[in-house]
């Protein structure tokens, strides 16, 4: 065999190679958002809960799922908030607890969860008594659709530059920070994001990305060298569905971090057996904690959306 005719078979293997890894390529890019739109529940607002048709209370009110990036927790199209409840804590254990949808004021539970410049703080201050057993501060959207491609549009810091709006320094493992999850009431998240110390850096933070499995939440991605004050973009796909594969489901869960694939995992996205409808929360949720705590956690979402296709 003379070389050139080697360089050519040589040249054709390399192409069929590509032509074969051509889709695992292309998923490595993130949705294009132009071909999605924000998500908006109306009423009368009906839904598939874990497989059954059912009509979700909304209140009357059409509800936005834009949590972050916003001016006011009230938004100005419908005169209510598109915030179904907060849980924040406070320096007196008699007056943490839930704010539901009717008490949420323009500007939220100042210092716990408030709009500071269009972004939406989400804080757990040093002191602040556990809120139903546990350290944390979070709001929760009204419920999502199912057996339904959608995506979310995040943006955020782990603390800001700003004096006493830092993000602290610890252990790994000693007081990691769910920060993001879906989930029903009464069950643990389907799918999650939390914030740990980075591994081999204490100096920087990693982000797990979490997804429940049987009765335990599965590790299913990890970014470490998360810089503290600094912006993080997080775009997660997913079609939501609570059945596996074998039962007809489509469950897929991608996620992007900083243009990055983080996860790229099949199954189940929702919980199967739920009896209630999903939603999503952004929080600092300290869920190993439960007793009150002498430093701050405080983030800043720019953006927190739900979006579906167009």
């Amino acid at each position: 065999m003379n070389h050139s005719v080697g360089r050519l078979l040589a040249l054709g293997k390399l192409v069929l190679l590509l032509v074969v890894l051509a889709p695992t390529f292309s998923m490595a890019a993130p949705p294009d958002l132009a071909k999605f739109k924000p998500f908006v529940a109306n009423p009368p607002y009906r839904i598939l809960v874990n497989g059954f048709s059912r009509e979700v209370n909304i209140g009357g009110v059409a509800r936005h799922h834009k949590l972050g990036g916003i001016q006011s927790f009230i938004n100005p199209l419908t005169g209510v908030s598109d915030v179904a409840t907060i849980l924040a804590g406070s320096g007196a254990s008699d007056t943490s607890g839930v704010y539901s949808t009717k008490l949420v004021e323009p500007l939220g539970v100042p210092g716990r969860a408030e709009i500071v410049n269009s972004k939406t703080l989400i804080a757990y201050r040093a002191g602040d008594f556990p809120v139903s057993g546990t350290c944390r501060t979070q709001i929760s959207s009204f419920p999502v659709p199912s057996r339904l491609r959608v995506v979310w549009d995040l943006e955020f810091s782990l603390g800001e530059n700003t004096a006493g709006q830092g993000w602290p320094y610890s252990k790994v493992g000693e007081h990691p920070v769910l920060i993001w999850q879906l989930k029903p009431p009464g069950f643990s998240p389907s799918i999650s994001l939390t914030v740990d110390t980075n591994p081999n850096d204490s100096t920087s933070l990693s982000l797990i990305f979490g997804k429940k499995t049987g009765n335990k939440i599965t590790r299913v991605g990890q970014i470490n060298g998360i810089r503290r004050n600094q912006p993080v973009s997080v775009i997660m796909e997913a079609y939501l569905d609570e059945r596996t594969a074998a039962a007809g489901g489509q469950g897929f869960w991608r996620v992007w971090v900083n243009g990055m694939l983080a996860v790229n995992s099949s199954g189940p996205t929702l919980v199967s057996g739920a009896s209630d409808p999903h939603q999503w929360f952004l929080a600092t949720y300290l869920y190993q904690d439960t007793q009150p705590l002498s430093d701050s956690w405080i983030m800043y979402w720019s953006k927190a959306a739900l979006l579906v296709p167009n």
